[in-house]
């Protein structure tokens, strides 16, 4: 390859790398229509298609074409096409090279051999063709080389002199059709058409689509896209709609409208039902070695995808490193922990992208994490072990937890922690603040993690069940189709299998809804009011006129109202996103084009401030939608929740169910048809041949008020003076006084017992049986006797706490367990903020935690109102936890918070 001059070098790099401001192509050599034929543009558009057809491009979208320059007769004038797109125009350009596509006898197998399809250059363009054209005859006398030919904008020397004819040809075809027109766009000086690459191989030069050309043609197609519909002036409010238009209006109702336009085509076009899960088996194997036959078996049921193993090693010390040959399992890769303590594993799939973590398995020593990479995401994955005899080693493991929540966002442990006395439940503990069960449930709501097991998970004889293993993940929505299964040989712990639901990374086309916003209100109200409605009901029952009516209904919104039409595969565009950040985003993109081209200081300088101003818009327009979130968060709570939707990594769904004959459901319909089956088998079936009568009743007159009970009569006794004299009757009143004491009253646990046998009775005459097995009783007070009571015969269940209009109640009256309920669902919403929201400014959070987290926490506290010391101080750390989220106040103390919210002069409470 021969060196240009230097006045060529600066050009020619611009050329191959610039962007093209237009989507037009030149079609060289396509016949010009008979003399005779009355219509030409009717041929040209005929011959213009027969052209896209050969080359495979049906679907593009032709706008406009034209002859270039003056009738010449001698040969025909260029073509000038503009195209849909860009990408349409990278399609022709790359299929072009199927014009000269020949049989297996060297014949072209259509008509159209010598047309030659080439981009529209803009004028500096063609003036560096022009000097490329001078430059290369300035070659070929300098050096005496006839076989100098351009190609790609280089002057190269060809080697094959058998196929020297063919090229030249082509080469002086394309330049003969530029040179006729001045004002005619011409094309590099190519072979065949720009998809055609050459390449060196053995001396000879071949033709080739190299995959350098072909990333060429896709980079050039990506920049352009950048090109399109730029607006200088578009305000902060303007919004991209999911077709592609601009919604833009400058009064602050209409930006609101486009701003629930953003939402509501969120939820019509992309529904992100494709969910990715992993399935995952956990145990605590208590020495691994003898075991492992049988969890290869039990590998083959589950299928799992990750297997975590807690205490592989026995009791003794022995070095994990001598033996782990032999826990080697075919298809996985083995992570063991360190030599010290009862040893972690571990197992991943061999073709899952997995690698340890080195620094995770620095911070405690019983314990393994990996780093798990999935579609350019990172997921934690980690199992613990801690020992029941070591208490201090529960402050390493929180340790792990703060490190885990802080450096990932994607977190999936599991392990044998050794919390008896935890209630997952509602995650309390028995015993102090300053027990180290209270601090671990503590360091979970720090960190907004949810640990997911409520349920046993070690058994053994002749002891109290208790939940040790977990799985803590940082989004409640994570693990689902969690099993208890049995424990693996002669093992105490259960074995626990579930899915890990991790990230969607597909998306459905979600189905075609109405635009109700676009109604054309006047014409359908017109439509109904021109319908005869009163001979169209006329003699008909109600459920004809509603048949009528819902008829007509469908048919004028069929006729007025528009439908979406969603694009497969298309991600939605963030709720935030403004036209602004757009053409900021798009100028980024070109100053950075620009750069590469030239590789100047000052247009790198350019590149900087584009880009500055690009990050700056993003962050503005993202601040300003949270804002508008936040202030609606408490009277349009809609916003708030679509938002978060639009953020989570993965979503619950229900899950397959069973039918009747056995089979799985296979699509939401049958769901709902088996769940509905269930529902009403469980129905009472009532006979309507069975109601009893009810017997008439006569009163000729009525007592209206006369209540004689004992407890009447014994208030009236005890208010005797016994020091009075007697009466008439000659009896003493301190004898009458003394008769609540001979004479023993009725037992009221009788009497609560008769009038359960009555309410029984009662509900079988009607057809409408209680339910005994969901019928319970709760005995209030130290000294309670705590009776039996029955209904038909069967004891009544004993509960110790019951959920009533949404307070728990315990039998004791504390309400620890409701509280502990109400701190978990309002930490669980601060961990939603705190995952969806960038901008937590004073302004925003405040907002957001007096509409979405305080009613949590405040709903019938004059019920519940905590008196004791570990209930008010938990509920006090929400709100503590609360302040730690707000960026301007997190360095303070708690007291200065509080301080300062002394200062705002009650202004959460203006908040309300």
């Amino acid at each position: 390859m021969l060196k240009l001059t230097k006045e060529l070098k600066e050009p020619l790099s611009r050329l191959g790398t610039e962007k093209k401001e237009n989507v037009t192509l030149i079609i060289h050599n396509v016949p010009e229509p008979d003399c005779s034929t009355d219509n030409k543009k009717r041929d040209d558009e005929i011959s213009l298609k027969d052209i896209l057809h050969t080359v495979q491009s049906d679907e593009v979208e032709i706008k406009s074409f034209i002859r270039l320059g003056k009738p010449n007769e001698s040969k025909p004038r260029l073509m000038k096409v503009t195209v849909g797109s860009v990408v349409n125009k990278h399609k022709v350009l790359g299929n072009s090279k199927l014009l000269r596509r020949k049989n297996s006898d060297g014949y072209t197998v259509h008509k159209w051999n010598n047309i030659y399809i080439t981009p529209d250059l803009t004028k500096e363009e063609r003036d560096i063709n022009t000097e490329l054209r001078k430059e290369l005859e300035r070659k070929k006398k300098a050096t005496n080389n006839a076989n100098l030919v351009i190609f790609r904008g280089k002057i190269i020397e060809r080697k094959d002199i058998s196929g020297q004819s063919s090229m030249t040809n082509t080469a002086s075809s394309v330049e003969s059709g530029g040179s006729e027109n001045d004002n005619a766009s011409t094309s590099n000086v190519d072979s065949a058409s720009e998809s055609d690459d050459i390449c060196e191989k053995g001396g000879e030069i071949r033709y080739s689509t190299s995959e350098s050309a072909k990333d060429s043609m896709q980079d050039n197609a990506f920049f352009n896209n950048f090109d399109n519909a730029e607006n200088d002036n578009a305000s902060e409010s303007d919004y991209i709609s999911n077709d592609g238009s601009v919604i833009s209006d400058s009064t602050s109702e209409s930006t609101e409208n486009n701003r629930q336009n953003n939402i509501d085509d969120l939820d019509r076009n992309i529904n992100p039902l494709i969910v990715n899960k992993v399935k995952c088996m956990y145990t605590n194997a208590d020495q691994l070695r003898n075991k492992i036959d049988e969890l290869e078996a039990q590998i083959q049921v589950v299928k799992p995808d990750f297997i975590f193993i807690t205490e592989v090693l026995p009791k003794t010390n022995i070095d994990i490193d001598c033996i782990s040959p032999l826990f080697n399992i075919e298809g996985y890769i083995a992570y063991p922990s360190k030599n010290t303590g009862r040893g972690v594993i571990i197992y991943a799939k061999s073709n899952f992208c997995v690698s340890p973590n080195e620094y995770m398995n620095s911070l405690y020593d019983d314990a393994s994490w990996c780093n798990w990479v999935k579609d350019n995401k990172t997921v934690l994955i980690g199992s613990i072990y801690r020992s029941p005899s070591n208490q201090n080693s529960c402050l390493n493991i929180i340790g792990l937890l703060n490190e885990a929540a802080r450096l990932y966002n994607n977190i999936l442990i599991t392990g044998d922690f050794n919390m008896r006395d935890i209630d997952w439940n509602f995650w309390t503990t028995p015993h102090s603040e300053d027990h180290y069960e209270h601090t671990f449930i503590e360091a979970l709501r720090d960190n907004f993690l949810y640990q997911h097991i409520d349920k046993p998970t070690r058994f053994r004889e002749n002891q109290m069940c208790r939940t040790l293993d977990l799985v803590i993940t940082k989004d409640e929505s994570n693990i689902d189709n969690i099993n208890i299964d049995a424990p693996l040989g002669l093992s105490d712990h259960a074995t626990i299998t579930f899915d890990f639901l991790y990230s969607f990374n597909e998306y459905e086309t979600g189905k075609s809804k109405y635009k109700y916003s676009k109604c054309d209100f006047e014409k359908f109200s017109e439509d109904f009011s021109n319908f005869d409605w009163d001979s169209s009901f006329e003699d008909k029952d109600i459920s004809e006129m509603w048949k009528i009516f819902s008829e007509k209904y469908k048919k004028c919104v069929e006729t007025y109202i528009p439908k979406t039409n969603p694009k497969p595969g298309c991600q939605p565009k963030p709720l935030w996103l403004t036209f602004d950040c757009l053409s900021n985003i798009k100028r980024k993109q070109k100053a950075w084009s620009r750069y590469l081209a030239t590789r100047r200081a000052v247009d790198f300088d350019f590149y900087k401030v584009a880009r500055n101003r690009a990050n700056e818009n993003v962050r503005k327009a993202k601040k300003e939608y949270e804002k508008l979130v936040a202030s609606k968060a408490k009277t349009e709570p809609k916003h708030f929740w679509t938002y978060v939707k639009s953020k989570v990594k993965s979503k619950s769904a229900v899950s397959n169910l069973m039918k009747p004959n056995g089979n799985l459901t296979t699509s939401d319909k049958e769901k709902a048809t088996v769940l509905n089956d269930f529902f009403t088998s469980v129905f009472t079936a009532e006979n309507p041949n069975n109601i009893p009568n009810i017997e008439e009743r006569n009163f000729e007159s009525s007592l209206d008020h006369f209540v004689i009970n004992q407890d009447t009569v014994e208030k009236y006794l005890l208010l005797l003076n016994g020091s009075k004299s007697m009466g008439p009757d000659n009896i003493h009143p301190l004898i009458v006084k003394n008769d609540t004491k001979i004479y023993a009253p009725t037992s009221k646990s009788d009497v609560l017992q008769n009038d359960l046998d009555a309410s029984y009775d009662w509900s079988k005459l009607w057809d409408m049986k209680f339910n005994v097995n969901k019928c319970k009783q709760i005995h209030y007070g130290r000294n309670n006797p705590e009776n039996v009571y029955t209904m038909n015969n069967i004891d009544i269940i004993k509960d110790e706490q019951e959920k009533d209009l949404g307070i728990i109640f315990q039998n004791d009256l504390k309400f620890s367990q409701h509280i502990s309920s109400k701190i978990n669902k309002a930490n669980s919403i601060l961990g939603l903020i705190n995952r969806t929201f960038i901008f937590k400014d004073q302004y925003t959070f405040l907002r957001l935690y007096v509409a979405l987290v305080r009613p949590h926490v405040e709903y019938g506290n004059t019920i519940w109102y905590p008196h004791l010391k570990k209930d008010i101080n938990a509920v006090e750390k929400v709100q503590m936890r609360a302040t730690k989220l707000i960026p301007d106040i997190r360095h303070l103390s708690y007291q200065r918070h509080q301080r300062e919210k002394l200062k705002r002069n009650g202004f959460l409470i203006n908040l309300n």
